[in-house]
């Protein structure tokens, strides 16, 4: 993971989008056509937490890797 230069996370797609257009791309205005959207889509789907830990039990090296990811976003966010 250390070879990324950067690692965009989909809870936060629009922000990272705009910051890796601006700072890879370098085009800060460059356009997001929102395609296949659902409207009728939830903010957020409920978790029946047994099953969810168990999931993230057994996708434990993936979890690892999304919090990584996470904690280098933060960073990046604090430096920019």
């Amino acid at each position: 993971i250390e070879r990324f230069k950067f690692i965009g996370i989909i809870e936060h797609f629009e922000e990272d989008f705009k910051y890796f257009t601006a700072h890879y791309l370098e085009n800060q205005n460059f356009v997001l056509d929102a395609l296949n959207v659902n409207p009728q889509k939830q903010k957020s789907y409920g978790r029946e937490l047994s099953f969810f830990k168990k999931l993230k039990e057994h996708h434990k090296l993936d979890y690892e890797l999304y919090e990584y990811a996470l904690k280098l976003r933060e960073k990046r966010i604090l430096n920019y």
